[in-house]
């Protein structure tokens, strides 16, 4: 194999990477590649029934409706009490990237409707 071919076959999965969107599923086999790289899982049980979403997200310091401090303005927030993350903001079901999600305001969401678990 030629070396300027070489090159061209390991620039392609790095530019890739670079590109992933934020806030993108993720798990044990799909590691998160973008900005975003702490994979979060969030699960939600009614009786019986239990769900779970796993996406990428990253901590922020300052709770905030849309902080700059997270990937396309994103809101700052508590996930169930804990650390501060980031959360995709969303105006429809369909803007949430990752399985299991629906787009609503939660109590944490700040008046935002975010992306989150849903049954």
């Amino acid at each position: 194999m030629s070396p300027l071919r070489a090159l061209s076959l390991l620039v392609f999965p790095l530019a890739a990477c670079a590109n992933d969107p934020p806030y993108q599923p993720c798990g044990p086999s799909e590691p998160c590649q973008s900005e975003t790289r702490l994979c979060l899982s969030n699960t939600l049980t009614s009786g019986a029934a239990s769900r779970t979403v796993r996406f990428c997200s990253l901590r922020c310091t300052a709770a905030a409706a849309q902080s700059a401090e997270c990937p396309n303005s994103g809101t700052c927030m508590r996930l169930n009490g804990g650390d501060l993350v980031c959360l995709p903001r969303c105006t429809a079901t369909g803007d949430c990237l990752f399985p299991n999600a629906v787009c609503a305001v939660t109590p944490e969401s700040l008046g935002q409707r975010i992306c989150t678990v849903a049954l």
